[in-house]
């Protein structure tokens, strides 16, 4: 939260080929990071 109104702070949410490709992994690497927990990750509600 943001100390002075209150505001919680919204993080970035990107898709997991954006990742893939920043990281240089594939997208099946990331879904195997996912399942291990070795990063975190949430869904996005549509």
């Amino acid at each position: 939260m943001n100390e002075d109104n209150n505001i919680p702070i919204l993080e970035p949410r990107v898709n997991l080929e954006d990742i893939a490709k920043h990281l240089s992994v594939s997208t099946d690497t990331i879904r195997g990071w996912i399942n291990k927990a070795t990063i975190p990750y949430s869904r996005a509600a549509i």
